[in-house]
């Protein structure tokens, strides 16, 4: 089932239904059917920022839906996020939704699929330079870790933290680590 097709069980409107609903209503705005399959890989001018709203939508209503313990939309709604920024090629958003879904994951306690969102994050983040997403990452995929029991990967995730905490002036999170 695609993201856009999803149906709250509180509400019975799709995501899709609510998100381009909120973008109709801004001024100048256009209908962007964020679900479709085949869009284009590059967006040039209006259509691009049509996208760049709709994927903070996404992540906006992900992050909405989280604080309400509704984490399984909320995965859907970052994961819709995450595929926008992909095509639209913002690295540093997408590793954000990389993050977010692992901490989707991780608040339900699914520790080990958690760690493979954390590692995509951290990736994004390093290659991008992005030092305090990269020292937040190394922290909550060193906590999974050891959630998992893999104590020699935990202990080594935990000195990365420390030392990417330590980098952005983190000191209460890099004393934890």
């Amino acid at each position: 089932m695609s993201a856009g097709s999803t149906t709250s069980s509180r509400s019975g409107t799709s995501l899709a239904s609510n998100v381009n609903d909120r973008l109709a209503s801004a001024p100048g705005s256009r209908e962007v059917d964020l679900s479709a399959p085949g869009r284009p890989s590059a967006y040039r001018g209006r259509d691009r920022q049509a996208s760049l709203s709709g994927s903070r939508a996404w992540l906006s209503l992900g992050q909405a839906l989280r604080a309400t313990s509704r984490f399984r939309e909320s995965a859907t709604a970052c994961e819709q996020a995450r595929s926008i920024y992909l095509e639209i090629g913002n690295r540093h958003d997408e590793a954000n939704t990389w993050y977010w879904l692992g901490t989707e994951l991780a608040m339900r306690g699914r520790f080990s699929k958690a760690v493979q969102k954390y590692e995509r994050a951290q990736a994004l983040y390093e290659k991008a330079g992005i030092l305090s997403g990269e020292a937040a990452t190394r922290y909550w995929l060193a906590s999974c870790l050891q959630a998992i029991n893999q104590p020699k990967e935990a202990r080594i995730a935990w000195r990365q933290a420390a030392a990417a905490c330590e980098k952005v002036g983190n000191d209460e999170l890099a004393s934890d680590a």
